[in-house]
């Protein structure tokens, strides 16, 4: 499935310059790069400066980077966790067993916390355990 930033790219590569087309390329060929790095990381990676990756998200139509996180993350939270389920075969199964199930629990648990500000996970950590009673509600 393409992402509304890919659509975003592909229908303006030509109009890019050089060096946004360089991030242009390394963003098409690993897309998940916009949930887990910064702007200026994307730059390094495409060897390209932090001003031409500000210039390219401009370009693309959004105010700023943190508007293409946002956006990337919304896209990846409507996703099915079941869509990402491949086969040995290459088939998406929709019936996988419980340990895959976790897996891929352990791996969206462990993304959640890696894009969390340190200060606001010690935050959190400490009004849950000065709190005087604690809820949990699951779905």
């Amino acid at each position: 499935m393409s992402t509304r930033l890919s659509l975003r790219i592909q229908e303006r590569i030509n109009r890019l310059t050089k060096s946004e087309q360089k991030l242009a390329r390394v963003i098409l060929e690993s897309p998940t790069l916009i949930e887990t790095h910064s702007a200026t990381e994307l730059a390094n990676i495409a060897d390209v400066s932090k001003a031409t990756a500000a210039r390219f998200f401009r370009a693309l139509g959004y105010a700023d980077f943190e508007e293409v996180k946002l956006q990337a993350r919304e896209e990846r939270n409507r996703t099915q966790p079941y869509s990402y389920s491949v086969s040995p075969q290459g088939g998406t199964v929709l019936g996988r067993k419980i340990s895959e199930h976790l897996e891929l629990e352990l791996t969206n648990l462990t993304r959640t916390f890696e894009e969390m500000d340190p200060d606001a996970l010690r935050q959190a950590s400490r009004m849950i355990a000065d709190a005087p009673r604690v809820w949990f509600l699951g779905l």
